[in-house]
């Protein structure tokens, strides 16, 4: 089962507590804040936000801490992001950090003349690049004082280009400034001002309600993601540290299959009615589902019908030498998966040695990673492609991302897909759908899906969404994961 949760979690949280910060006075040099992340009331960990002004510089970091239980096995989750500005919001630097449980990422950048020196860390492997700024983006500071030139009277709109460092992308922040509101801090009520925001990304949207005081101060925040509500409350620095419930988040975006499916590996296809959790149309019309030539979607009312029907792979060149801009793309390597690293490049002309053609290439991947990943258990919260050739350790989401970057070493474009598997046991559970991690390859035009974690691709499988395996792919689904039930599933 993939363990992607938990980077959901950590960029929905550190969008929350980053985009908007909260103003400072001049007089101030330091200012350091504590906010309690709760899942339903019980208390997960915390994040830290923390502006420094130096000079005519700005140094503005935030660290989220927090521990979840996956299957009863807790896992502590460390991911941070900080920038440096200028006292006028111009960009200077900005870094990026996770740990999951393996080795930690880094990601450290330098913009200077509409360009950004970006140097990215896993171990010791270590990958410059440079990329273009966004246009019009902006860091922590820039934001901060655009929110207050926009100020907080009620009916007050306004969008702007928040960069975040830890996908290396600017997405679109709209807010909404709302009405005063009596809210409840932790047993404290306090009247505050409501503010939404939209962070829209092309793979997708996070909404998130914040409550400020007369300063702009975000007090609490909340965030709907795959039906949970996620909040972080302003508190004491002893509230925040102390140690959180480890809250099994894993269990909590199950969905029970309406009628037990056994073994589908002779199965044509599998027909899915699908429904929101929330009956009404808006929520219907977030829910997204991937079309692809294995499964097909069609909307019926507020329900949702997923057809899944896998297409086997035949034939295809080895490797790929077409000029086609998707395929091209899903050649390319990437900071989580590293197909350019030696250790990848190896294990990819082991697995395909011997392969006629492209299919019978991510045939013997989808098989090698199989055997390959030989320890396979919870403790891992999401890895990269070469930590796992050199762990080989993890479960559907280590085993992805290294048949993904293997694919693309040995000349297959490769994607990982992201969406739930159906399993017939899963701790106490029994026949029920759970978040899961696979890859699909483009042989001659058409992509065909393949899944190591589990040996074979089958119609148990609903996709929800594909992409390079980075965090931003996150945006994809959380609005749908979780929020989401079968009301009727046919087997074929």
């Amino acid at each position: 089962m993939k363990r992607r949760i938990v980077i959901v979690i950590g960029l929905c949280l550190l969008a929350g507590g980053a985009a908007w910060a909260a103003p400072l006075a001049k007089k101030a040099q330091t200012k350091t804040e504590y906010l309690a992340i709760l899942v339903g009331g019980q208390k997960l960990g915390y994040l830290e936000n923390v502006r420094q002004v130096d000079g005519n510089t700005v140094t503005t970091s935030q660290r989220m801490v927090l521990t979840i239980k996956r299957m009863g096995m807790a896992l502590k989750i460390e991911q941070s992001e900080s920038s440096v500005e200028s006292a006028s919001g111009e960009p200077l630097s900005f870094a990026s950090s996770q740990n999951l449980g393996m080795t930690a990422q880094t990601i450290e950048g330098m913009v200077k003349a509409g360009k950004a020196k970006v140097k990215s860390s896993s171990g010791q492997q270590v990958r410059q690049t440079e990329i273009d700024w966004p246009e019009g983006a902006l860091l922590s500071e820039g934001l901060r004082l655009l929110s207050i030139s926009k100020g907080f009277k009620e009916g007050t709109r306004y969008t702007a280009k928040a960069f975040m460092p830890s996908i290396l992308k600017a997405v679109d922040a709209n807010m909404t400034i709302g009405a005063k509101k009596q809210v409840d801090l932790l047993g404290r009520v306090v009247e505050l001002t409501e503010a939404r925001t939209v962070l829209s990304a092309p793979t997708g949207q996070i909404e998130s309600v914040g409550y400020l005081n007369a300063d702009g101060d975000a007090l609490k925040t909340v965030t709907p993601m795959m039906g949970m509500q996620m909040e972080m409350v302003a508190c004491t620095k002893e509230f925040a540290t102390m140690p959180g419930e480890s809250v099994d988040l894993f269990s909590k975006v199950f969905i029970a299959s309406p009628t037990p499916l056994g073994n589908l590996a002779g199965a044509k296809s599998v027909t899915y009615r699908i429904e929101p959790t929330d009956s009404s149309a808006r929520a219907s019309a977030k829910l997204d589902f991937l079309e692809s030539p294995s499964q097909k979607v069609a909307r019926d009312g507020n329900s949702i019908v997923v057809t899944v029907c896998p297409v086997a792979g035949k034939g295809g060149a080895l490797p790929y030498k077409g000029a086609d801009p998707a395929a091209v793309e899903a050649l390319k390597a990437t900071a989580y998966l590293q197909a350019d690293a030696e250790e990848v490049v190896a294990l990819a002309r082991k697995a395909v040695a011997g392969a006629k053609d492209a299919s019978g290439a991510a045939r013997q991947i989808q098989d090698f990673v199989s055997k390959y990943v030989n320890r396979k258990d919870l403790s891992v919260g999401y890895a990269t492609a070469l930590e796992v050739a050199r762990s080989r350790q993890g479960d559907c989401s280590e085993h992805a991302v290294l048949a993904s970057a293997m694919c693309r070493a040995a000349g297959l474009p490769a994607q990982v897909v992201m969406g739930v598997v159906y399993v017939e046991n899963m701790g106490d559970r029994r026949d029920v759908f759970g978040p899961h991690a696979w890859f699909r390859v483009l042989l001659d035009g058409v992509w065909v899906d393949y899944d190591a974690a589990m040996g074979a691709y089958d119609a148990g499988h609903i996709a929800l969404f594909a992409g390079d395996g980075e965090p931003g792919d996150l945006f994809g689904v959380v609005n749908t994961l979780g929020n989401f039930r079968l009301a009727e599933v046919k087997k074929n």
